[in-house]
């Protein structure tokens, strides 16, 4: 047999693990060949073997076999295990007839079991597909499922997902997991917030529209790149000395002015993250950080990303601070200290700069605000 089965292209063997081996040895024990005819069968059989065997319990095997009485009982044969007629009708009954018994209203299930490949899919994955096939409710993932050439393993569990309108086949083609489809979701609903021209009808033609080959988040970033509101409450500020770069527009003529890389931020402050501020007194950007409430200072920067003087760093500091802007320790009541930091390489990359408000002799006995502030 095992050279039968090697020269035989045909008869080409497939490898049984997981979930469904236990079921069919114990299908193969009531109804002995269960397990070579399951291993030698052709993909479109060994899925239909698979589906019914997802619905097997192995604890109440008179379940299934109950469902599945009328087609096995046409056999005359007596089976005394519900096991045996089981193995026997998912071995010789026709696909389709044991698919419109088991499931009357699943119209196309056939030709999804074609599409899936040879290998077995998980329990869950399984019960997806009937309940896509099964349930009214899913139509439209049910319609994007039948126009795919071939149905990937994690096409079911994405479909469940995503959410009409988003529901189509070049998405369950781009995303490579639920999780995946629910960051589509979010990124969706923050595009909306922050592009409200950007309605489902437009991000939906927007899609269809992308090349074969285009990466789903470089279409997500182009789209937060184009960013027009802030969906986070900005702080309140002097407009005749501040202005808020609260849109992309606004950070890409500030990015031309300044000639520094404003305009690659646009995505950051779209996610609410971060954002830029223009002092027109003294010209320098400042950027902002987003708290759980509120702003903090983080950096402040000249033309061409150039260092801002420490007189007018303390003097937009001071005004941050009064218009309620949280202002860091090292840049405050810490900032004495500083030098300590630089001497003794006490240094954090990811956020120090001891340039910011320390310069030679001038600052040496200063601290970033007057004595009114630091008391």
């Amino acid at each position: 047999m095992v050279r039968l089965l090697s020269h035989n292209p045909l008869l080409r063997q497939r490898p049984v693990e997981g979930w469904i081996l236990s079921k069919l040895i114990a299908c193969d024990e009531a109804f002995p060949s269960t397990l070579r005819r399951y291993i030698t069968a052709s993909p479109l059989r060994a899925q239909l073997i698979a589906l019914v065997l997802c619905e097997l319990d192995l604890a109440r095997p008179d379940l299934l076999a109950s469902r599945l009485h009328s087609l096995s009982s046409l056999t005359g044969l007596a089976f005394t295990n519900p096991l045996a007629p089981i193995a026997y009708t998912i071995l010789h009954r026709r696909v389709r007839d044991i698919v419109r018994h088991l499931y009357p209203t699943s119209e196309g299930l056939v030709g999804i079991l074609s599409k899936i490949g040879d290998e077995p899919l998980s329990e869950e994955n399984y019960r997806l597909m009937i309940e896509l096939h099964t349930k009214p409710q899913h139509r439209a993932r049910l319609s994007a499922l039948r126009y795919m050439p071939r149905v990937p393993a994690r096409a079911f569990a994405i479909l469940m997902a995503l959410e009409p309108p988003y529901v189509s086949m070049k998405l369950v083609k781009q995303l490579a997991s639920v999780h995946q489809a629910k960051d589509f979701l979010c990124s969706i609903e923050l595009i909306k917030r922050v592009v409200p021209t950007a309605s489902d009808g437009v991000l939906i033609a927007s899609l269809e529209s992308m090349e074969a080959g285009s990466n789903l988040g470089s279409w997500v970033q182009r789209w937060l790149e184009r960013a027009s509101h802030l969906w986070v409450e900005p702080p309140s500020l002097n407009s005749a000395e501040f202005t808020l770069l609260a849109n992309a527009d606004a950070m890409r003529d500030a990015g031309r002015r300044f000639e520094n890389c404003l305009e690659t931020k646009v995505a950051f402050v779209a996610l609410g993250r971060t954002l830029f501020v223009e002092y027109r007194p003294h010209p320098c950007i400042i950027e902002l950080e987003s708290l759980d409430s509120g702003w903090v200072f983080h950096a402040i920067h000249g033309k061409s990303n150039l260092p801002v003087s420490p007189s007018i760093t303390r003097q937009v500091l001071k005004k941050l601070h009064s218009a309620g802007i949280r202002i860091p320790a090292r840049h405050f009541r810490a900032a004495h200290y500083n030098r300590v930091a630089r001497l003794a390489s006490i240094y954090d990359f990811s956020r120090d700069d001891f340039g910011v408000i320390d310069e030679d002799d001038e600052l040496a006995d200063k601290l970033a605000f007057d004595a009114s502030y630091a008391a």
